[in-house]
């Protein structure tokens, strides 16, 4: 009956183990455990296996501090990623670059055949010309009573029809080129030279690589002294070499269960290198080392 009992109770506490920080072990833990066993030999020896178990295993998962800092893994992330398509079918004439390569904000990314697309345009435009024409002649005979009110409200409202065709238009002939909306690379190309892909089709997924963040997860315990503006090295394993980086934002929110949150970064401005989805180890100072803007 004791033995059930006690991997009831080893149950209960494993339980409690892992949601109560080591912190406070043996004194208030430990207090529980007692009362909760009401010191039963076998049930004691049993918990406090289990007790000891965990403990070992808690430390092996914590943050490790040497003469660098505490270390904590963090990926690089872009700043700046888009995944660009059009809203019409027409045959892509031109696409400069490929998967993998780089561009300049503003260059050229996919050029379609729009011959009928801006001749829609040229013809709202035209449109435009007549029903703005016409309603300013009705006006002026209005002026000398030659026509009635109705007659020019009619005419001013299809001028303002023929703006709004016209302005449909403009926007349709101008994604007739897709240029590059910041400096990065092609992430993801889904169409070919001579295809016809459909409207609202992924064309070409980017990824700015001039901005690139830091993302890692921190212990909340390290709010007492970590801080906007705190500078670290960063560690990255694919390039194995090391970068400055600075603390610009810290999460609004601490996990409640792992008692950590997320804190953001910026790399050095020479990190042409860096990739994002790359990752490492950052070296976080204490409280006395820690560098802070003010």
């Amino acid at each position: 009956m004791e033995v059930k009992t006690g991997f009831f109770y080893v149950e209960r506490l494993a339980k409690a183990v892992s949601a109560v920080k080591l912190d406070y072990f043996p004194g208030g833990l430990f207090s529980l455990l007692l009362r909760e066993i009401q010191f039963k030999p076998f049930t004691l020896l049993l918990a406090f296996l289990v007790l000891m178990s965990s403990a070992s295993y808690a430390e092996t998962d914590t943050y490790i501090s040497d003469d660098r800092g505490y270390e904590v893994r963090g990926v690089v992330s872009a700043n700046n990623r888009a995944a660009l398509s059009v809203n019409f079918r027409e045959k892509v004439v031109r696409l400069p670059f490929k998967e993998g390569e780089a561009f300049s904000k503003g260059d050229l990314l996919i050029a379609f055949d729009c011959t009928v697309t801006n001749a829609q345009y040229q013809a709202a435009r035209a449109d435009y010309q007549v029903a703005k024409s016409r309603y300013e002649n009705q006006a002026e005979l209005l002026s000398y009573n030659a026509t009635g009110e109705l007659d020019v409200e009619l005419a001013k409202a299809e001028m303002n029809k023929t703006i709004a065709l016209r302005k449909a238009a403009q926007g349709k002939a101008k994604n007739c080129a897709i240029k590059a909306p910041f400096a990065g690379r092609v992430a993801v190309l889904n169409t070919r030279l001579y295809e016809t892909p459909g409207p609202e089709q992924l064309l070409i997924e980017i990824i700015g690589t001039e901005s690139l963040e830091l993302q890692l997860v921190v212990p909340s315990s390290w709010l007492v002294w970590l801080k906007t503006g705190a500078k670290f090295p960063f560690y990255v394993d694919e390039l194995e070499q090391k970068f400055d980086a600075v603390v610009t934002r810290i999460s609004a929110e601490v996990d409640a269960v792992s008692s950590t949150l997320k804190i953001f970064a910026v790399l050095d401005p020479g990190t042409l290198n860096v990739l994002p989805g790359m990752s490492g180890t950052a070296y976080m100072l204490d409280a006395k080392d820690t560098v802070e803007t003010q």
